[in-house]
């Protein structure tokens, strides 16, 4: 398998709701050896038993786990080291290529596993979200955590047999967007944002086709670049004009770009680099038209580095001669956008 080597940022959930960031793994794959080392610090939990680490692949809408072992978490500080096979992942089958993520759940015997998930945390790479009622349940009190049934939108589902059709679990995002109210297992970031008083006004010229039609802010074709400058300052932050009309934006922001970027909001690479430097930018590229944005996420150039950010979709990156940032190799880490 080849080489590759990232640092992925562990969040916890409460009740299936992201929240704080709570610590770091460094993955590194060498050889077809898979290592892996877990840091966390400030996840603190009331209770102080096991938490199984897993690793997951997704099926269809479901996470499904591959539990390597299990670490203690103390004083919210807790650390764990990893090492096997790259191509096998515990005897699972999967190999490293096929991991989406990982988390950390309560390690209990017996346990319903709804009730167990009310205290997670985990990290994902694949830009689709971490929906923990969708992992698929386990048994732990089998030793090796064995899949008794999965879950599909937070019921437990027997697993089909070969051959017949599975219902669709996902959420219609395209039915909350046309004004009806959303399903009951519906993410929040699928729901339209809610505007601003001062964003009404703004968009009061936006012309919608009929009630209960998708803003044009939110259309693929529409002027959203221009509604979401206005106002803004604009930046010269490269000695070249490849990357200009640039703005500041927060990852609040990305609501406001077209819906094929939305999973953006749940990539961590762009959150820690908002959480370490306060702004991600955004602007034009020049020669990508019809669809020539690009999204930028502050940080240090350091060749190490590289895949960590190339895993998280931004393969590129630009050294700026922003003068409020005296750091050296500071610029950005920047992807084209999805039009």
């Amino acid at each position: 398998m080849e080489y590759n080597r990232m640092v992925a940022y562990i969040y916890s959930y409460n009740d299936g709701q992201k929240c704080k960031n709570t610590g770091f793994a460094k993955i590194e794959v060498r050889q077809d050896i898979l290592k892996l080392q877990i840091n966390m610090k400030g996840a603190y939990s009331e209770n102080s038993y096991m938490w199984a680490v897993n690793l997951f692949y997704r099926k269809n809408a479901r996470i499904i786990g591959i539990k390597l072992g299990d670490m203690s978490i103390r004083n919210g500080m807790g650390e764990y080291r990893y090492s096997g096979s790259a191509l096998d992942i515990e005897k699972s089958g999967i190999d490293f290529g096929d991991i989406k993520g990982l988390y950390i759940e309560e390690a209990r015997e017996n346990e319903n596993s709804a009730l167990r998930r009310g205290r997670m945390f985990a990290s994902e790479w694949d830009d689709l979200g971490f929906m923990p009622e969708n992992i698929a349940a386990r048994d732990w009190s089998s030793g090796s955590g064995e899949i008794l049934v999965e879950f599909a939108g937070g019921k437990p589902v027997s697993t089909p047999e070969y051959g017949m059709e599975e219902k669709n679990t996902e959420p219609d995002v395209n039915k909350a967007a046309d004004g009806e109210e959303p399903t009951s297992n519906q993410t929040e970031d699928a729901k339209e944002p809610v505007l601003t008083a001062a964003e009404v006004a703004d968009d009061e010229d936006m012309g919608t086709d009929e009630p209960g039609a998708i803003p044009m802010q939110y259309r693929k074709d529409g002027d959203w670049f221009e509604k979401l400058s206005k106002g803004r300052r604009r930046l010269f932050l490269f000695a070249d004009d490849e990357l200009y009309d640039i703005i500041e934006i927060t990852p609040d922001d990305i609501d406001r770009l077209p819906d094929t970027n939305w999973g953006l909001k749940n990539n961590s690479f762009l959150n820690h680099g908002y959480f370490q430097f306060r702004h991600l930018i955004l602007g034009r590229m020049y020669g990508k038209e019809p669809c020539g944005y690009f999204i930028g996420v502050p940080g240090v150039f350091a060749r190490r580095d590289r895949n960590t950010a190339a895993m998280f979709g931004f393969n590129h990156f630009k050294f700026s001669m922003r003068s409020d940032m005296q750091l050296s190799q500071f610029g950005y880490w920047y992807r084209q956008l999805e039009c």
